[in-house]
């Protein structure tokens, strides 16, 4: 009768079988069942004393169980990782020999601070309750309690999201002095198993003491080109070298208006670092604790869009130190590297077809229409489909089938079908898709082909 779940105290158990009972003195049942993961296994006679026979009362003399495979799941977990002061953690990586159907899950966490849990013990060394403690004579327990240093919950960072690949820049707070590894070995085959060998932290001295940051403004309109300013508010210990780079992610391509640091507006070179991200190379040191303004202009297509950002300096390219959210400039309230933009319906947006008729001839004017438009609210990629149908309703031409997530977009059409001759004249409709988890939308605009 598998298939049925009984909920007893904290645990779900699903019933995988039911044997008659018969008359024999000795009894011996024999069942198995499709494989599945199983931690307990309960047994319950339907009556504990029989009614006939010379033995009024019968015991279980042995339960034997057999399992397959490999355990489904383990969770491994390190102690307290001290790294003497804080550290600058830049990279995780990893030694494993995985197999199908296995999965390797790495997370982390850090902090400064600890905290101390109290363990209470009897003279025998059995842990107690501090209740139970507290109600023992002396002579019986120990006098002190056992003090262990955990990581304080007040300050302690959460739990990383898990790292996907060896090599993986550390996503957790950093630098800290204290960090713990958690490592969850997972295999949904029972004939697979994976191993880890061990994992390997990269860090460096910090290039500062700490780095708080904010954006602001932290409330703008969605695919709108804004204005932003980016402070940060760095502080020195000995030893500290300082930073000349700075590098923050942004949702869309950025353009630098100026740095300043201090009162001062610094020179300052952009580097190339590709659509999603702002790379600065800055004209001096930064090594005093004066704040950091950098102004940029940017789009923000996600509400929730988090600008992260980190310092390096030119000595030490492949060393990076991350920013901490926090009160950066007196001037701002926000505190945060988050920025939020209204949730409408919409997820396709500003769709903008230039010119709207378009006129092959190969003159050089008009031979071609730009189709643009904004993705809104997608973080996560999708397929984004632009298409061009006649009036019937037929497709001409596909000119877009790709899996994007939010950002403007930009695609051309040449008055050609799908076999690259020229269509005829007259009216085609343009149609923008998106085929997301929930639902599927699109945009269509009439557009038109003349000679």
């Amino acid at each position: 009768q598998a298939g049925t779940d009984n909920v007893m105290g904290s645990f779900v158990w699903q019933e995988v079988g039911s044997l008659d009972d018969n008359s024999d003195l000795f009894l011996t049942f024999e069942d198995s069942f499709e494989e599945r993961p199983v931690q307990r296994i309960f047994f319950s006679h339907r009556n504990n004393v029989r009614d006939t026979g010379t033995y009024g009362q019968f015991k279980t003399l042995e339960i034997e169980a057999y399992g397959e495979g490999y355990v489904p799941g383990v969770t491994l977990t390190s102690g307290l990782v001290d790294l003497g002061r804080s550290k600058n953690v830049t990279n995780v990586e990893w030694d494993a020999e995985m197999a199908s159907g296995t999965t390797l899950e790495i997370r982390t966490r850090t902090g400064d601070q600890l905290a101390e849990k109290l363990h209470y013990f009897d003279k025998k060394g059995n842990e107690l309750t501090k209740v139970r403690w507290d109600q023992l004579p002396t002579f019986r327990k120990e006098v002190k309690p056992v003090v262990e240093l955990v990581p304080d919950p007040e300050t302690w960072s959460p739990w990383s999201p898990p790292y996907l690949h060896s090599g993986d820049a550390f996503s957790s707070p950093t630098p800290r002095r204290y960090m713990q590894v958690q490592a969850r070995l997972i295999s949904e085959a029972p004939d697979q198993a994976l191993s880890l060998d061990h994992i390997t932290f990269t860090f460096s001295e910090p290039f500062a003491r700490s780095l708080l940051a904010e954006v602001w403004p932290n409330e703008v309109a969605a695919a709108e080109l804004q204005e932003f300013s980016y402070f940060v508010l760095p502080t020195f210990g000995d030893g500290d070298k300082g930073f000349d780079r700075i590098l923050i992610k942004t949702s869309s391509q950025a353009e630098l208006i100026d740095v300043k640091v201090g009162d001062e507006i610094v020179q300052t070179t952009v580097m190339p670092s590709g659509t999603d991200s702002l790379l600065l190379q800055l004209g001096s040191q930064v090594k005093v604790p004066d704040l950091v303004e950098i102004k940029f202009k940017t789009k923000v297509f996600l509400n929730g869009t988090l600008f992260e950002g980190a310092v390096s300096h030119s000595d030490e390219p492949a060393f990076w130190q991350s920013v901490d959210p926090g009160d950066a400039s007196l001037d701002v309230a926000g505190n945060e590297l988050t920025v939020f933009v209204p949730i409408t319906g919409r997820l396709i947006d500003n769709l903008a077809i230039e010119p709207r008729v378009v006129s092959p001839n190969g003159d050089g004017i008009n031979d071609e229409m730009a189709i643009g438009f904004s993705v809104l609210q997608v973080d996560k990629a999708q397929p984004i489909i632009v298409t061009v149908h006649d009036l019937a309703g037929r497709r001409v031409r596909q000119l877009r089938d790709q899996p994007g997530v939010g950002g403007d977009y930009r695609i051309t059409w040449d008055g050609r079908d799908e076999a690259g001759q020229l269509v005829q004249p007259g009216l085609y409709l343009c149609r923008v898709k998106l085929e997301t988890s929930r639902e599927e939308v699109g945009v269509v605009y009439s557009i038109a082909v003349a000679f």
